[in-house]
């Protein structure tokens, strides 16, 4: 079959949307059986991949930005080749366009929780939504709570069966630890940290995770706390509580880092931590179980379908019950990162169902039953 892709949430930077467009991308190329089309507006925008193989190509759509207009532009071009499927990440106009596209959603956190995001954005987003089930167009989704909400949401039913979920970052698997000493002087890490890696915004509910920190370190002196990403939006109460509670010693904003230096962060954590109100599946506690960390996460439904003796579970509106799960953690150094073999059968099964070979597999699998099914 002939697959377009839409690659410009990779370039564009969206947080871990264009990590997942990256890697599901890099794993949809390895299968010779199926013949992809890589839509960018500038070649010069593709570092990750080849321009070209023997089953695939990088197709330059240009524009100077990634819009409304380039969409559109690229719709054109696609009637042009006849594909059988296109594959978006991100841009749900490509669903209400191509009839035979597949729309990946990660969350609707834009529409359940408006008060983060502008009107227009979430009338914009619904009336889009909408228009594609009405078209009866694909979708999938990369956790069985991402699924639930969107249908309870848009009053549909969609099966089980279109659960891709998402895998863990190969790059940073094969990234060089380079050592916690090269990092020390950079970002002024000196003890023992608990890490968080992700985009600095409301939804990752930070303040609260400085409260429990800050609780912490008055028990557990020897700690700083780490937290890896860049802004993101409606990210000034975070730095206001790092200056209220007296923490601007203790707490390192690293902003974006490489995935060498992510890597050896990872590695070199006490405890990985991870309090969102909402996620469509949560990556970074796959990432951190990979290392072999102990994870203190919310107790959200996404979170607990990644089921793994690792994660524990806390109520992230009470950052007295956060501190008393990481101050156990800390001190019982038996709960850490030695008892975990990745090697073993259930480790396996874990890390296979979380690979990105996986998921483009299932990708595949469901375009290829729905295109029979068409015939």
């Amino acid at each position: 079959m002939k697959i377009g892709i839409d690659y410009s949430p990779a370039v564009i930077g969206w947080g871990g949307i264009s990590y997942y467009t990256k890697e599901l991308t890099k794993s949809l190329i390895k299968r010779t059986d199926h013949y992809f089309y890589i839509f960018v507006a500038n070649l010069s925008h593709v570092s990750e991949i080849p321009l070209k193989g023997i089953n695939f190509e990088v197709i330059e759509v240009p524009a100077k930005k990634y819009n409304y207009l380039w969409i559109l532009k690229v719709y054109l071009y696609t009637r042009k080749l006849n594909l059988d499927a296109f594959i978006s990440t991100l841009n749900i106009l490509f669903s209400i366009l191509i009839r035979n596209s597949y729309q990946i959603i990660h969350d609707i956190f834009l529409i359940t929780h408006p008060e983060y995001y502008s009107v227009r954005i979430k009338t914009k987003l619904k009336y889009l939504i909408n228009l594609a089930l009405l078209l009866r167009r694909s979708f999938l989704f990369i956790s069985d709570y991402t699924r639930k909400s969107f249908c309870d949401v848009f009053k549909t039913n969609i099966h089980k069966d279109n659960i891709i979920y998402g895998g863990i970052n190969t790059s940073l698997i094969n990234a060089k630890d380079i050592g916690l000493s090269a990092l020390a002087s950079k970002y002024g890490i000196k003890k023992e940290y608990i890490l968080s890696v992700s985009t600095l915004e409301p939804r990752k509910n930070y303040t609260n995770a400085l409260k429990a920190f800050s609780i912490v370190k008055h028990l557990y002196s020897d700690i700083q706390y780490v937290i890896v990403g860049k802004k993101g939006w409606l990210y000034q109460d975070i730095f206001d509580t790092v200056e209220a509670l007296s923490l601007q010693d203790y707490v390192i904003f690293t902003d974006y880092v490489t995935l060498d230096e992510l890597k050896t962060l990872y590695i070199n954590a006490s405890v990985f931590l991870m309090l969102s109100w909402q996620e469509g599946l949560g990556l970074p506690i796959l990432e951190a179980i990979y290392f072999k960390k102990s994870v203190v996460a919310s107790n959200i439904e996404a979170f607990r379908e990644i089921k793994h003796d690792l994660i524990h579970f806390v109520n992230p509106a009470v950052p007295e019950d956060i501190a008393q799960v990481l101050l156990r953690l800390l001190q019982d150094k038996k709960t850490q990162n030695t008892d975990t073999d990745n090697c073993s059968i259930d480790n396996i099964e874990f890390f296979q169902k979380y690979s990105w070979d996986t998921v483009a597999n299932k990708v595949l699998d469901i375009i290829e039953k729905q295109t029979r099914a068409d015939i």
